[in-house]
């Protein structure tokens, strides 16, 4: 939910035209402009499994200086924005060239699917207000680094989606080798169970009148040799 309202600085000299033209709550990210001025209203850097979205407010006179309400002054301030998704998508990237698990993947593709979505408006709020304003070359240089950090984030979307998949559909398959493994196992002892059970297994074989160790021995090797049935049964096809 969007909870914190738009709100103008009072000593932002901006025509009441554009102040009525922006909307009471946060909305979506968007370029406003009337009579030279240009308001430009950005979401902040999203978090991961939060609905609310913080903004950001840009302002430029029609002397081409540049406001912002929380980030600093001039068409830096702007630009320290954009660079802040940049940075963060490179963090994620980082983490998706180390993912070796399915958790690794979905905990990289639970942050960076709000941001995609930030950093794709961010971008086309921007390049409107260029539209404006195309004689700023600050707002070009932003412009140009919104739209790389757009196309670097929807890429790292559809790899970590794609890793994912692949982490899944790998899992699946190791869990249905060994599935399948188990099956030869017990269709080959089946036929032995089956006699037991119509003929018991009450053999006179002499070890009923041996020495209890003899009986820890059979159990230390029943255990041997059902550890390393799970270690052939579970093996990772390579």
């Amino acid at each position: 939910m969007m909870e914190r309202r738009i709100f103008i600085p009072l000593n932002w000299e901006v025509p009441n035209s554009l102040r009525h033209r922006v909307a009471e709550v946060v909305g979506t990210q968007r370029a406003l402009e009337a009579d030279g001025h240009l308001i430009l209203i950005l979401h902040k850097l999203p978090v991961a499994r939060s609905a609310k979205r913080e903004l950001r407010i840009f302002w430029r006179n029609p002397e081409g200086t540049w406001a912002a309400d929380d980030i600093g002054t001039g068409i830096d301030a702007l630009q320290r924005h954009v660079t802040e998704f940049n940075t963060r998508v490179l963090e994620l990237e980082d983490l998706e060239h180390n993912a070796t698990s399915a958790d690794d993947y979905f905990h990289i593709r639970r942050n960076i699917a709000p941001i995609h979505r930030a950093a794709r408006n961010m971008a086309t709020a921007i390049s409107r207000a260029y539209e404006t304003c195309p004689s700023d070359e600050g707002l070009l240089i932003c412009r140009n680094l919104a739209a790389s950090v757009e196309r670097t984030s929807e890429l790292l979307k559809d790899d970590v989606t794609y890793g994912l998949n692949y982490s899944m559909a790998k899992q699946a398959e190791s869990q249905s080798l060994a599935s399948h493994r188990l099956n030869l196992i017990a269709a080959i002892f089946f036929p032995i169970l089956a006699f037991a059970g119509i003929f018991g297994m009450n053999l006179d074989h002499g070890f009923e009148h041996k020495a209890t160790w003899v009986f820890w021995i059979f159990v230390a090797l029943g255990i041997t040799i059902g550890m390393v049935m799970k270690s052939i049964i579970f093996r990772t096809k390579t």
